[in-house]
This record gives C-alpha cells, structure tokens and sequence, in this order.
C-alpha cells in the first residue's frame, strides 16, 4: 500500500480482447488516423524496452489467459495512476481530455466532457 501511496515502477497491462459485440455499448473513443497514429505512438512509448527494441514481458501471472504484465517507463504513484495514463494517451492524440484523471469516475466524466459523440 505505501508503494502505492509513494511511488513504485511502473507497469502495463495488455489484454487480448478479439471483437468486441455491440451489444456491450461501451465508451468509444473516435479518432482520425492521424490521431490514432498518435495515440498508438504515446502507448508503445510507455513500454520499458530491450537493447533489441522489445517490450519487457514480466514473469508474473496475468489476471486471464490473455494478458500479460510489461515493465514501463515512468513510476506509479497516488497521483499518477493508471487512469491519468489513459488521459495521458488521449491527450497525446490531440484530443482534449481531463487535466487531471485519478480515478474512473473522473475518465468517465472527460469522456463525457470531451469525447461523446
């Protein structure tokens, strides 16, 4: 808990997915291609890389069969969270998102805010 309080190495989480059903109505996110180019740009750069340019997989078990845990650059701490990293990778597209996101409630809101269509 007080890694999480003060500061710990960072890490990624990535999940295989496959199609998602529309019947799922969950938020979407539309972005031209030069803002995806962007956004896809900003999260490969939040990977930890090899000398070799490879993602750093970690040796620990994911949640599911799918995912994995990657070792990232930066630190985690309570005022940098996994859902400012979100913000971080939207804002990165171009697009206006929240200033500050800590918490789900908060990225739902910018999304609302900002990104509903």
């Amino acid at each position: 808990m007080l890694k999480g309080i003060f500061g710990d190495a960072s890490t990624l989480r990535a999940d295989v997915l496959g199609a998602i059903a529309p019947e799922q109505e969950l938020p979407a996110v539309s972005f031209s291609p030069g803002e995806y180019a962007a956004f896809l740009e900003a999260a490969a750069a939040s990977f930890r890389r090899s000398p070799d340019g490879a993602a750093q997989a970690l040796a620990h078990p994911g949640f599911t069969a799918a995912d994995r845990f990657f070792e990232a650059e930066g630190r985690f701490h309570l005022l940098r969270t996994c859902n400012t990293w979100v913000a971080r990778m939207i804002r990165a597209s171009g697009r206006r998102f929240g200033a500050w996101t800590p918490l789900p409630y908060s990225v739902s809101l910018s999304h609302t805010l900002f990104l509903k269509e």
